[in-house]
């Protein structure tokens, strides 16, 4: 059962002491008798929390509108191009459940007027209507850009150039591997060994160093360019052995560390490397099943995380999923819901953080510390403001839980306004342009393609930056190792395509195997 964390006052240090009144804040807490047993209603107007037939009405009709989109451009992408591996066939299905299904059961079973009157949850339904709209746009934009005459006829020959030079490609997956497991050893070791690290919920060990902490994400692309290097070989348990042990890392800290997200990277790069290694695309039915298999594997192991880790002695329980599930509907953990009301906080405070945050998050937040003293300073100023909890409460009348998440529209929308339209469109560009690339290229385009769609779990339940780090922090160990050891053969490969393309005849190039 979900507890109301108490207030804090120094949930507050941030605001001026001149400002904080912290009787203020007291008296903005309404103590009224606890609602379906952990909510609070905050003090509101008579017949607020009466929802009218009409308003309900416009809510399920946004709703049946963001599904739509979701839907339609699942169906685009399949009916243009009969393309499974494709990054909107899996973030499609993340955004339909967390922006359609979820607020859909939440109004059918009354669950939001505890938290967010209706009036308000029809804005919110419209703001994610909006960007979700526009981040597909953005995504179809670059898919429609493809020149079919230019396209690779098939699967076959985006896995063309791995397989030719197999040996090299080979490699590079043993370098990034290396490379993941140096650095998260170093940190369990660190942390005192492995039952050390392990033995408490959420654990895992570090090293103090940022980028070393972080190379576990390198075991990932390794397990991805050693797959595409044995397309067609056969002895696929075999092959799916040797990616498992290349990403063990990310295995060892979704399973034992209980962390959603490298557990779903796991099992989605699972996933893709079986897809890799048949050296086949996925029926639409396969990657729906895979697809399900895996986000149900993340919930169910994200319920039991806080119970279940080395040392302890409790045990998994059905019932703790199920509740986990109930309470992602109108509980002030629930993504959606605490996305929801930190738009209403941002639009009825009128605080945006008009891109600082992302500004500090690219660009002075991958600078050591050791070369910049005074880094905790301006991330501060990058971050301060947007609402913070003084608002929170004024605005809403609750408070959401420790380490709540929200959502890339919510995060999109908290730092550009409206604005953040602009940003959803070149978003899903962004993830259009990769796959254009690999469609057209293969090689280090298709590895891109694997990583942004294994990432998508990121965009519904985290937030923009979420995705963005971890995309750039492997797609640089990618592009770090394929400079070092396959760049003269990429370029090669490439004029080999171009002069293929404008119908002339070509040599056979030393080093690339016909």
């Amino acid at each position: 059962m979900l507890r109301r964390r108490p207030f804090r006052a120094q949930d507050l240090k941030h605001r001026n002491e001149d400002d904080f009144r912290f009787n203020r804040v007291e008296g903005l807490r309404q103590e009224t008798p606890p609602v379906h047993g952990t909510r609070r209603l905050a003090l509101k107007p008579d017949g607020a929390r009466e929802t009218n037939s009409h308003i309900m009405t416009i809510q399920y009709s946004l709703i049946f509108l963001t599904a739509l989109v979701c839907l339609g451009a699942m169906i685009w992408v399949w009916i243009k191009y009969k393309e499974t591996i494709h990054p909107v066939l899996i973030i499609g299905p993340l955004m339909f459940g967390a922006y359609a299904w979820t607020p859909f059961l939440g109004i059918l079973e009354d669950a939001f007027p505890a938290l967010i009157d209706s009036e308000r949850l029809t804005i919110v339904l419209s703001v994610n209507l909006a960007f979700i709209s526009a981040y597909f746009a953005g995504c179809l934009w670059q898919t429609k850009k493809i020149p079919r005459s230019a396209a690779l006829s098939s699967f076959d020959e985006m896995l063309a150039f791995m397989r030719r030079l197999r040996p090299k490609v080979t490699k590079l997956a043993v370098f990034l591997a290396a490379f993941a497991h140096f650095g998260y050893w170093s940190g369990i070791i660190h942390s005192g060994g492995f039952l050390s690290a392990f033995g408490q919920a959420k654990g895992g060990g570090s090293t103090g160093v940022g980028y070393l902490d972080e190379s576990m994400l390198a075991g990932f692309p390794a397990a991805i360019a050693f797959a595409a290097s044995r397309s067609g070989r056969g002895k696929l348990a075999r092959q799916l052995v040797c990616c498992a042990l290349m990403m063990l890392p990310g295995l060892i800290q979704g399973t034992f560390g209980g962390r959603r997200g490298p557990l779903f990277l796991s099992l989605m790069t699972l996933m893709l490397c079986w897809f890799l290694i048949r050296g086949k695309q996925p029926t639409i039915k396969a990657l729906a099943i895979a697809t399900l298999v895996c986000s149900l594997a993340v919930l169910f192991w994200g319920s039991q995380r806080k119970h279940v880790y080395l040392g302890s002695t409790e045990g998994m329980e059905v019932d703790r999923f199920l509740e986990s599930i109930q309470e992602e509907r109108g509980s002030e953990g629930g993504t959606f819901t605490t996305g929801a009301a930190l738009i209403v906080t941002s639009m009825e405070s009128g605080k945006y953080n008009w891109g600082s945050r992302y500004l500090v998050t690219y660009f002075v937040r991958p600078i050591p510390r050791q070369f910049f003293e005074d880094k905790q300073q301006v991330y501060y100023w990058g971050t301060s403001g947007a609402p913070d909890a003084y608002d929170f409460l004024r605005v809403m009348g609750w408070e959401p839980l420790a380490g709540f998440a929200t959502g890339f529209v919510a995060d999109l929308f908290v730092e550009f306004s409206w604005g953040g339209l602009i940003v959803a469109f070149l978003y899903g560009a962004l993830v259009g342009f990769v796959w254009r690339r690999a469609r057209l290229l293969g090689g280090i385009w298709l590895m891109e393609l694997c990583l942004a769609m294994m990432l998508s779990i990121y965009i519904p339940t985290q937030s923009v930056s979420a995705f963005l780090q971890r995309f750039l922090l492997m797609s640089g160990f990618c592009w770090i190792g394929w400079r070092l050891i396959l760049q003269r053969d990429w370029r090669l490969w490439q004029s080999r395509l171009r002069l293929e393309r404008q119908g002339r005849s070509v040599a056979p190039v030393p080093g690339l195997l016909r």
